[in-house]
């Protein structure tokens, strides 16, 4: 069986909350292969005493299938934006320059933004192949893997009581919308996306497809002008939750079903799931080496 790669699409070199649902037209009759790659979540590097620390975001998984479609049918793509890095300063102040520029640290217990996750469908809204993103990494806590299977996992951290449930079944993950400014973003996902959070200080919830797929704004102070460069901690396009601000939870990933964000600091995000509604579908948690998602479709031939 010959593959003859017919698409490669990536995010065009975009990046953050906000980014374009790209579209491709099936050429002709038969069997295709499709692959997609979800998302990393946001980095969180920060000055501990005398020396430096880095926590590094969950990478995106890798889901595949083979698919018959009919000539001309649209699908629409989103490949998903990898989280925002944490970059509000240790000490206030407001300003656009970096940590690195000012010779400040970034607060140690600011939060990151959960990778956005990549999804093929039809202009009929009906899903064909889904890959989830990764959670944002805390201080202390690496960020969960996006998941081959199709839940997503829970926030991961120091308390287990300031975890919070990955989303199943096409869920977001659990919402949180009390009135307190250290919760992460909960990550979008298929079928819905959570509730509104209750301060802006914690970090956005993801949007699922009927917002856009619009990642979650991270905490007010983690922006970008309490320290650079904006965005910040956003969540990525695809669903990602936002970064809480200081002393605040990271977000989870977008995906078929969203990752949990934690509720308070030192909480890393959870990783969202992945779905194929084709054959010969397999996949690999945490099996994207690259920041971004990605969509790659094979036209398949049985001759030769």
């Amino acid at each position: 069986m010959n593959n003859f790669i017919l698409l490669n699409l990536t995010t065009n070199g975009r990046k953050g909350r906000i980014g374009v649902i790209q579209s491709f037209t099936v050429p002709t009759t038969g069997r295709y292969k499709i692959k997609a790659w979800g998302a990393r979540g946001g980095t969180h590097s920060y000055n501990s005493g005398n020396k430096s620390v880095t926590y590094y975001g969950g990478k995106g998984p890798f889901k595949e299938g083979i698919f018959t479609l009919t000539e001309g049918t649209v699908l629409r793509i989103v490949a998903g934006h990898r989280g925002g890095d944490s970059v509000e300063l240790q000490n206030s102040k407001s300003t656009n320059k970096t940590a690195a520029e000012l010779g400040l640290s970034v607060a140690e217990k600011a939060g990151t933004g959960g990778g956005g996750g990549t999804f093929v469908y039809s202009s009929s809204n009906v899903l064909l192949l889904a890959a989830g993103g990764g959670g944002g990494a805390s201080a202390g806590y690496n960020g969960v893997n996006g998941q081959a299977g199709p839940n997503g996992t829970s926030s991961v951290g120091k308390y287990s009581s300031h975890s919070r449930s990955g989303g199943t079944a096409g869920l977001p993950g659990e919402c949180d919308n009390e009135s307190i400014y250290t919760s992460g973003g909960v990550g979008a996902g298929w079928l819905a996306w959570s509730c509104e959070t209750g301060s802006d200080r914690s970090g956005e919830n993801g949007g699922s497809r009927d917002k856009g797929w619009v990642g979650g704004n991270a905490g007010s102070y983690n922006r970008g002008k309490n320290g650079g460069p904006p965005p910040g901690a956003v969540g990525g396009f695809g669903g990602g939750g936002g970064g809480a601000d200081n002393h605040g939870a990271s977000g989870g990933g977008g995906g078929y079903s969203g990752g949990g964000g934690g509720k308070n600091a030192l909480q890393a995000g959870g990783g969202g799931g992945s779905y194929c509604n084709g054959s010969s579908c397999s996949g690999a948690s945490g099996g994207n080496s690259n920041d971004d998602g990605m969509v790659q479709i094979f036209e398949l031939s049985d001759e030769g």
